[in-house]
């Protein structure tokens, strides 16, 4: 995993404003530690184990707030294409 200022800097590159790419940061790291992306810690990235598999389809509350997260961003990019 990239340090946090290079995460930042390629999610601004994504499309994040530059003043929520560290809630933006935030948010994406605390999903895929709860998804078990760093189920063998911070430095290692791997994919989770597939008996994760049924726990990653459930709503849980970081992954409902990422989801209004996004929804918001999309609200927000429809309305200034107007």
């Amino acid at each position: 995993m990239p340090p946090a200022a290079g995460l930042e800097t390629a999610m601004v590159a994504l499309g994040v404003t530059p003043k929520q790419k560290d809630t933006a940061r935030q948010v994406f790291q605390r999903s895929a530690t709860e998804a078990g992306f760093f189920a063998y810690g911070l430095a290692v990235w791997c994919f989770p184990h597939s008996s994760l598999a049924p726990q990653l389809n459930q709503r849980t509350p970081t992954t409902r707030k990422m989801a209004e997260w996004i929804t918001h961003r999309k609200k927000e990019r429809q309305r200034w294409r107007r």
